[in-house]
């Protein structure tokens, strides 16, 4: 073989093996792109599920709110003694009068988170039958037994269990969450009746929009809506047909689009990740199946209808498209320097991926919301939900207390037995404080060993109480370890939420002056600081 022979199969040889390095190295990109995606689906798919459980979780402490009403509650059990006198069903003049009386009574509240939270339904039904005795959505609409209909109900009233989750109903389609009513004074506990607040899905999803600059709908399967809902009510058709879906809601107009032209990826009731071309734009469209109250309850029900979750992610494949025709370019027209140019695009490579994995790394550590060492909230999302209840406060007027614990002489437990055992302390009052408060208060690790407590729906003496109760829960433990038993005591600061407050700084102070004054007077004691206020605190 000639030299020359020698050295064009030489180069051709080189050539085709920089044109097949090239190849797969736009493979390599074009399917960690679509790993990418596919992770980002799952991620916005889990979203929403949490989301929407924390939307149920609103739903009934709203419903709680309302139903711990004494007017309330009294009136209720007048309506249901009114009701059974005048007949039953939608009974007559004296219950009519106090449908009218506690229509007065919710108003202001209903048109209060009508407004601020797109609420749809406050609902009042008697028990046992699951008569429909208010409907603020539609007052003249009463008298019907809702057990055919709405299972959620009458699991409520049978057992007195607080429930939520979505439903359709005669006149619309939403997230509910359905509270039992107890009769007022009632020392054995007499279910009287029970109170739902219902939201639909279109506010829920556009804030949701708003929030992650992805788009949102959800449809409705034709025989679940038919089943249930009156026809007057029947949101949009989109797909015709005897199988045609129902568009209960859509934050953005493509959905729409797609559907009425028929683009919408075939769909077979499973969680499913397609890509739809359109008007020149590429999106990820993922959607999964919708599962109402009983679906939630049984995973072999069909399930009522599909969340569908879409976003552009044209840029990227463009990114993508663009990188081959460049990768090839270099392959082709450099593959005499083959070595130098196979170490740049190893570089470009691995600079992409690190740049792609410290996305993803910032994301993740962006979304931790725990302590490592207790298992308890960290600072950062402990003062989210400060904030948060301050706007339940200024919106819904429920009380709150906020308590400041921290560990007595805890750097001399470091000192004398090691910081290992003062880990083991740290976790250990966690597990102390976790059993002395409700599972509904939040409790949080502000830094080193001070926590801090949320107790929603609680003020005055009832917040004294429970500071008093956890303190003296960890003074009655001691931390046992191979050498020694070690006793625990806490100072608690103990404060008020107040209306005055314009962030969580304010409630903040106070608690830590309350500590401060603990600790001043001896220590393993609670300290107090009230707002300047308190006339502003509900219920104070």
């Amino acid at each position: 073989m000639s030299y020359r022979a020698v050295i064009l199969f030489a180069s051709l040889l080189l050539g085709g093996a920089c044109m097949v390095i090239a190849h797969l190295a736009g493979d390599l990109e074009e399917r960690r792109l679509a790993a990418d995606l596919d992770q980002q689906a799952l991620r916005l798919k889990t979203a929403f599920d949490v989301l929407q459980i924390e939307l149920q979780h609103e739903m009934v402490s709203i419903a709680d709110l309302l139903a711990s009403d004494q007017d309330v509650r009294r009136l209720l059990a007048e309506a249901a003694a009114a009701v059974q006198a005048e007949g039953g069903g939608r009974g007559g003049e004296r219950a009519a009068q106090v449908r009218e009386t506690l229509r007065r009574r919710i108003a202001p509240q209903w048109e209060t988170l009508h407004q601020e939270i797109g609420l749809q339904q406050i609902h009042v039904h008697l028990a046992p039958e699951t008569t429909s005795f208010l409907r603020m959505r539609a007052p003249e609409a009463f008298g019907d037994a809702l057990r055919r209909s709405r299972q959620l109900i009458p699991d409520v009233q049978r057992d007195g269990q607080r429930r939520s989750g979505f439903e359709i109903g005669p006149s619309y389609a939403g997230v509910r969450g359905v509270v039992p009513v107890w009769a007022p004074g009632s020392e054995s506990g007499v279910l009287i009746g029970s109170l739902e607040v219902g939201v639909s899905f279109a506010g829920h999803v556009e804030r949701l929009s708003g929030q992650t600059g992805v788009g949102y709908g959800v449809l409705l399967n034709q025989e679940a809506v038919v089943e249930t809902m009156l026809e007057t009510y029947h949101p949009p058709q989109v797909t015709g047909g005897l199988r045609g879906d129902y568009l209960l809601a859509a934050s953005r107009p493509e959905l729409a689009d797609w559907l009425a032209h028929s683009r919408m990826p075939d769909y077979a009731g499973t969680y499913r990740v397609t890509r739809l071309d359109w008007q020149g734009q590429l999106f990820q469209v993922i959607r999964f199946p919708l599962r109402d109250y009983l679906g939630q309850l049984d995973a072999a029900r069909p399930p009522v209808g599909s969340i569908i979750i879409w976003h552009n992610v044209s840029e990227p494949w463009r990114k993508l498209k663009h990188l081959r025709q460049q990768i090839n370019g270099f392959s082709l027209a450099g593959y005499l320097v083959a070595q130098s140019l196979l170490l740049g695009v190893l570089f470009l490579l691995r600079r992409e991926w690190q740049r792609q994995l410290d996305a993803q790394t910032a994301d993740l550590i962006q979304l931790a919301t725990t302590d490592a060492l207790t298992g308890l909230f960290n600072r950062r999302y402990f003062l989210e939900q400060l904030t948060q209840q301050l706007m339940r406060l200024s919106r819904l007027h429920e009380p709150c207390a906020l308590l400041m614990v921290d560990l007595d002489f805890f750097k001399r437990v470091n000192d004398t037995y090691g910081h290992a055992t003062g880990d083991r302390v740290l976790q250990h009052f966690t597990a102390v404080a976790r059993g002395a408060l409700r599972k509904i208060d939040l409790i949080g690790r502000i830094g080193g060993e001070e926590f801090a407590v949320l107790l929603p729906g609680v003020n005055g003496q009832g917040a004294l109480d429970a500071a008093e109760r956890l303190r003296q829960a960890v003074a009655d433990t001691v931390l046992k370890t191979e050498e020694d038993a070690i006793p625990i005591t806490v100072s608690v600061g103990m404060t008020l939420l107040d209306g005055a407050d314009r962030g969580p700084d304010a409630a903040l102070q106070r608690a830590d002056a309350a500590l401060y004054q603990a600790k001043s007077a001896g220590r393993n004691r609670v300290g107090i600081a009230l707002p300047k206020q308190p006339g502003r605190l509900p219920g104070a």
